[in-house]
């Protein structure tokens, strides 16, 4: 017997529907992939979105996106103006904090998408309705950054609220569930990806990094620092993203490296949607290769490694415990050291480059089964 219905908060906006609004990518992704899998026990998922418009105004709009599946979107004005972009800002979250109010019923299950922009007004709805809350969190922001730090006394109010929880990675619950709360484990993304593409067929073997060029993160320069101890039947690709500042510097750092080492290196610049998939799989082996001391390694998976597993590819990571520690790790080839030496090694020490699909989809059904699960007994 499938469960009765189920709100959804997030920044979230379908394509085709105008104007345009601010959304992260990354995150509907997401968001597609849990709204898929809530499609399997609940009758009706109502999508909330307080995402602002980019260019123009707009009035409230609720869209049936498919069946059981609907998206209510709330009014803006025209943001002509950084008063005007600022006052949507606040705007939206006091319409979704008004819309809790006139429709969520006392133990009614809201699903939010942890973000820092509407966190209060979360917080604010849930003492006057009392709904049950389950947080999904993908990350804590006041790890990720310094700039965010004076939110984590806020995270952990907002954590404090919730009545389960959606984490990212196994270590999170004993960090932050002391009291036991109803939980299920959500990587990412477990759907594998539609073929699009052959792999190379040029004898060697191709490796990719995908990411951010953030120093700070570490990911891009280690691994193209590792095409200097890689053999001439390596191909090291580097795509992503970046400050123009770190593009040149990511480009300086290749141009070099290639004038070293018998391996090839090249600079393939940012790709998205079904042209980064099919470049994607291309490719045999991904490289996860970001910063091990980084404070947010502990509280956030790194969405690249389902990627690429999502792909068909083979992942070399850091050997960190969110990826060592889960249902992933007999799958990747982990390296302890972060030098060029050790990410090198580890390439070429993978040699098997059957796709780990099965995988993929035993854990599709064990989150739906754990997600299932814990809206009954909420």
């Amino acid at each position: 017997m499938n469960l009765a219905n189920i709100k959804y908060i997030g920044f979230y906006n379908a394509d085709g529907i105008k104007p345009e609004r601010s959304i992260p990518l990354a995150g509907r992704n997401k968001m597609d992939y849990t709204i898929s899998v809530l499609k399997c026990f609940f009758q009706s998922v109502e999508i909330l979105s307080p995402a602002c418009v980019v260019n123009s105004s707009a009035k409230e709009e609720y869209v049936d996106l498919q069946d059981g599946v609907s998206l209510r979107l709330f009014r803006n004005i025209s943001p002509c103006n950084r008063f005007c972009k600022v006052f949507n800002h606040y705007y939206s979250q006091f319409q979704l904090f008004i819309y809790l109010l006139k429709n969520t019923k006392r133990n009614e299950p809201v699903l939010v998408y942890h973000s820092l922009v509407y966190k209060k007004f979360i917080i604010w709805a849930k003492k006057i309705k009392h709904f049950k809350l389950i947080l999904e969190l993908n990350e804590i922001y006041s790890d990720v950054s310094q700039d965010f730090e004076k939110y984590r006394d806020l995270e952990k109010k907002v954590i404090k609220y919730a009545d389960a929880f959606l984490f990212p990675n196994d270590l999170m619950n004993s960090m932050f569930n002391p009291k036991c709360k109803p939980f299920a484990v959500e990587y990412g993304i477990y759907k594998c990806s539609n073929k699009l593409s052959e792999k190379f067929d040029d004898s060697k073997i191709h490796v990719i990094y995908a990411g951010t060029f953030d120093p700070s993160k570490g990911g891009a320069a280690a691994a193209a620092a590792a095409a200097m101890y890689l053999t001439e039947n390596y191909h090291v690709h580097i795509l992503g993203f970046g400050t123009e500042k770190q593009r040149i510097e990511i480009k300086r750092n290749i141009e070099d490296i290639n004038k070293k080492t018998s391996a090839t290196i090249t600079y393939d610049g940012l790709l998205d949607g079904n042209e980064f998939l099919a470049f994607l799989q291309k490719c045999h082996i991904g490289l996860s290769t970001q910063n091990p001391d980084a404070p947010y390694n502990n509280t956030s998976f790194p969405s690249k490694v389902l990627t690429y597993l999502a792909n068909g590819l083979q992942v070399v990571s850091i050997d960190i415990p969110a990826i060592s520690q889960s249902k992933l790790a007999s799958v990747i080839k982990f390296y302890k050291k972060q030098s060029p030496e050790s990410i090198a090694e580890a390439i070429m020490e993978v040699t098997d480059f059957e796709p780990h699909y099965k995988l993929l989809n035993s854990l599709d059904h064990q989150f739906k089964d754990e997600l299932k699960h814990l809206m009954r007994i909420l």
